[in-house]
């Protein structure tokens, strides 16, 4: 059995692209650069992609992210340094990331109403779902 990775750019580069154009729009659809960094950052870090975790730590850190917030991410429910609306999307994450069937989405998403419209809770849903994307074909080469 080959250990060689697999080239998903070069082997399907059209659909690579077309996934690349979405996510791009997908940022463009009202969530600020800091808040959907650290949206893909606690995805990745609770799907252990290495490779994503590095690159959104980085663009968080351009967005103004302090090294304490990146580091409160992993444990976010115990953090102070979050203000209530990124704990609402950060609830949202875990739960459309972990995928448990005792969740209550009707009411993580009642709380999401209280700090973004509905074309950003479309947004951050299809953030949490395109980033969910990307964690598992980086990690189709770990």
């Amino acid at each position: 059995m080959s250990e060689l990775t697999i080239d998903h750019h070069k082997n399907v580069p059209e659909v690579i692209k077309f996934l690349l154009e979405a996510h791009g729009e997908i940022e463009k659809a009202g969530i600020e650069g800091s808040l959907g960094h650290l949206i893909m950052l606690r995805a990745s870090f609770i799907n252990d992609c290495a490779f994503c975790i590095d690159m959104h730590v980085t663009d968080a850190k351009k967005c103004g992210e302090s090294d304490e917030r990146l580091k409160e991410l992993s444990d976010w429910e115990k953090a102070t340094c979050f203000s209530a609306r990124e704990r609402s999307a950060f609830a949202f994450v875990d739960a459309l990331t972990l995928l448990k069937t005792d969740t209550n989405y009707g009411l993580l998403r009642n709380d999401l109403r209280t700090y973004f419209s509905e074309k950003q809770i479309s947004a951050i849903v299809l953030l949490i779902g395109m980033i969910n994307m990307w964690n598992r074909v980086g990690i189709s080469n770990h």
